[in-house]
């Protein structure tokens, strides 16, 4: 099912219709794009709009990659581990 949702970035609203499952999500990134573009305008006053929502979107995804690449290497981990295991109690 859709619905309406209005999420603002900086001074702008946008009215954005998506799934009802993903209107959660979609406000929580738009709250982190918000927080990454006040402290991008802070440290960086003379910039324009355009330049700063740039900037700031490329920092959340930057965020995002990393945070995804961890996860790989967690996952990795752990599935290297389970295989130790395996191997182990196929041994015995």
């Amino acid at each position: 099912m859709k619905t309406n949702v209005t999420i603002k970035i900086l001074e702008n609203s946008f009215d954005l219709i998506c799934d009802i499952s993903e209107k959660p999500v979609l406000l929580k990134s738009a709250d982190l794009l918000n927080t990454h573009l006040r402290a991008f305008r802070r440290s960086n006053p003379a910039i324009d709009s355009e330049q700063m929502i740039l900037m700031g979107a490329l920092r959340a995804t930057c965020e995002l990659v990393d945070k995804i690449e961890t996860l790989s290497d967690q996952a990795k981990v752990a599935n290297g581990e389970m295989q130790q295991a395996l191997d182990l109690l196929g041994k015995q």
